[in-house]
């Protein structure tokens, strides 16, 4: 009973651990690849929050993972390209955008397969 306690708490501590080295491993890569330009386009896209709450939509939507686009725009705001504020709404599209996503599994797309497939074909 012990050792499984003490297994526990040592596999938490290092989970933890290289999760918080990720954060700083993020940030620090984030402040190097981050232009005036980058910047300029990450203001554009969420000068409201209704652009952000669509950009969290999007984003969401084209990465599947509501988790990484949340974490990202954490990292954009330890690098002074993004205000706190402006992740309110990407964080709420983030949440929309997952729903979305289980959404279009619950649909039945067979019917629209050739269609699709044709439009991936031609791109």
């Amino acid at each position: 009973m012990h050792s499984a306690i003490l297994t526990f708490v040592t596999q938490l501590a290092i989970g933890l651990g290289l999760f918080i080295l990720g954060l700083f491993t993020m940030r620090r890569g984030l402040s190097i690849i981050t232009s005036n330009q980058t910047k300029k386009i990450i203001a554009s896209l969420v000068k409201t929050p209704a652009r952000g709450l669509l950009t969290g939509i999007g984003a969401t939507l084209i990465t599947q993972s509501s988790a990484a686009v949340t974490i990202l725009s954490m990292g954009l705001v330890a690098t002074d390209a993004l205000k706190f504020t402006d992740t309110i709404g990407i964080i709420l599209g983030t949440n929309i955008g997952s729903t979305f996503t289980a959404g279009l599994l619950r649909l039945n797309l067979e019917r629209y397969c050739p269609f699709i497939v044709g439009v991936g074909a031609m791109a």
